[in-house]
């Protein structure tokens, strides 16, 4: 009973260490809290480690480490997932439109790898689709590139979560 009690309150604190901040500029962007604890911060560091090359602060992952924070937290609090379960439980899809799939390609040059490498594991040509979702050609491809990459940041944000919880048993 402790373990899941100690589950809910990291996933309070993780989902709560995000927030969504506005540029001088214009525009908002999601960045950790001030503050946040140490484990967070280098979860969302993990995050940015692609298996390519660290890559600087970047928008996009902070949004999807945001996202699949409240993910684990609503997986922990509502849905009663088991912590060893959480990677396989959470519901990562790639954008819908075309223009974000082509806004996220072009927002780094290592996201064109995440797609050859998801093209290359799937033994995937222009005319299939193993994605499964009616897409067709090079939009297949992103659209699994962009699933490959939200799967690595979802495994640093749910390793990073376990590996606290292991520590505060």
């Amino acid at each position: 009973m402790e373990t899941i009690n100690q589950a809910k309150s990291l996933a309070d604190i993780l989902a709560g260490s995000f927030e969504t901040r506005e540029r001088q500029s214009g525009g908002t962007f999601h960045a950790l809290k001030d503050g946040s604890p140490d484990w967070i911060q280098e979860a969302v560091k993990d995050a940015h480690h692609d298996g390519y090359e660290l890559r600087l602060c970047d928008d996009w992952i902070y949004q999807q480490c945001d996202s699949i924070a409240s993910d684990i937290r609503q997986k922990i609090l509502h849905d009663d997932i088991a912590p060893s379960e959480l990677l396989e439980n959470l519901q990562l899809t790639a954008d819908d439109y075309t223009s974000n799939l082509l806004s996220w390609l072009s927002s780094h040059r290592d996201n064109l790898q995440y797609c050859n490498d998801y093209a290359e594991e799937n033994g995937f040509s222009l005319k299939d689709n193993p994605y499964g979702d009616g897409r067709t050609g090079l939009e297949a491809i992103i659209a699994g590139g962009q699933m490959k990459a939200k799967r690595e940041i979802a495994s640093a944000m749910v390793g990073a979560f376990l590996n606290q919880l292991e520590a505060s048993a």
